[in-house]
């Protein structure tokens, strides 16, 4: 089934790239289901009345922030990060140096080897995620960074993965993020002390290559056997898997209809 991605973006002011994890399947006979679960790029920058489109048309009772403690202190959380929404900082990269300093956290320009790092540093962080999606009174609920491109993207892969949703739509999903307008990719090539090219973080860190995420997920099967086997390693129980998928999945039938 095509998932139509205008149906699954939220159009907002203060980010582009809030986005519902619905429609993808697992198997023959369940999708994830339809506004439950989103991902997004720059939350702490919505506007009062995004805000409040997010709360009442959505319903998001929890935000998820993966920017670093230094992104969080310069940018702030933003309005929907306020109580009655619970707000939780989940850092889920190391390094915090700045966007054109990248290659100094990892020198290879295959964004599919940083995300494999970013992923093994983050186990502990990705296994606190799932604990905390385990509870239904989490939902809805939306994680997200800056871009709303890797930190983002190798959680939602992760989430999907373990959900059992193929990688085929995993790829697609990773993919939307270049069909978005990005203004965040300009602030990021001007992150350098000096407005120069040499300042500038390569091209390459810049996309949402299909091809990247493919390598991706090829990588933690060779390491780890499956997406399961990687967050079993870092403290997520079989209970907590069937939580996940208890909270997260629908009858196949539910997707129809919404793209």
């Amino acid at each position: 089934m095509k998932i139509i991605s205008s149906k699954r973006r939220v159009e907002l002011q203060g980010c582009f790239n809030f986005r519902d994890l619905g429609g993808y399947h697992a198997g023959d006979e369940q999708t994830v289901e339809w506004g439950r679960l989103y991902r997004s790029d720059t939350v702490h920058n919505l506007t009062a009345s995004d805000a409040r489109k997010v709360r009442r048309e959505i319903g998001i009772v929890t935000v998820i922030d993966l920017r670093s403690a230094r992104e969080k202190y310069q940018h702030g959380t933003g309005l929907l990060a306020l109580p009655p929404v619970h707000y939780h900082h989940l850092p889920l990269l190391k390094w915090q140096g700045r966007a054109a300093d990248w290659q100094h956290w990892c020198p290879s320009l295959d964004m599919s080897e940083c995300y494999l790092t970013m992923l093994e540093e983050a186990g502990e962080t990705i296994a606190r995620v799932v604990k905390l999606l385990t509870a239904p009174e989490a939902y809805p609920a939306v994680f997200h960074c800056m871009a709303g491109k890797d930190r983002t993207g190798v959680l939602a892969a992760a989430l999907l993965s373990l959900l059992g949703v193929g990688d085929e739509e995993i790829i697609y999903d990773y993919a939307l993020t270049e069909q978005y307008p990005d203004p965040l990719s300009d602030r990021v090539r001007m992150a350098g002390s000096s407005h120069t090219p040499e300042h500038c973080p390569p091209p390459e860190i810049l996309r949402a290559a299909p091809e990247t995420m493919e390598r991706f997920l090829a990588k933690v099967r060779e390491k780890y056997s499956s997406m399961g086997g990687f967050a079993m390693a870092h403290g997520v129980a079989t209970d907590d898997l069937l939580r996940l998928r208890e909270n997260l999945m629908s009858p196949a039938v539910v997707a129809v209809g919404r793209g």
